[in-house]
């Protein structure tokens, strides 16, 4: 469950619009994290909406946007990357991000 950190909140001068455009972005990854996924192709395509929408979280939190520092888009099922310390490594073995991996 999604649940905003309310000191980070109030440091970057988050509105109730904000919260509500958060929440709806949440529901969002949420929905296509919980499809199944069958083809490569569609499963590139999931990958890459929740990355967009990680990065339209981020502009509303004033972060730097930066894909390094998103999480959603590594709990797929089936997802095969590496979990290293809340870090995640791209995995060639993952259908969802093996096009990440450097060859």
């Amino acid at each position: 469950m999604y649940q905003i950190n309310e000191d980070l909140a109030v440091q970057v001068g988050l509105t109730q619009k904000d919260r509500k455009k958060l929440d709806k972005l949440y529901n969002k990854i949420m929905n296509i994290l919980r499809q199944s996924y069958l083809d490569k192709k569609s499963k590139i395509k999931a990958d890459k909406k929740v990355r967009d929408l990680e990065f339209q979280m981020q502009s509303i939190w004033k972060f730097d946007q930066n894909s390094f520092y998103h999480k959603y888009r590594f709990f797929f099922k089936g997802c095969e990357c590496f979990n290293k310390k809340g870090i995640f490594i791209p995995s060639s073995r993952c259908e969802f991000h093996k096009r990440l991996t450097k060859r």
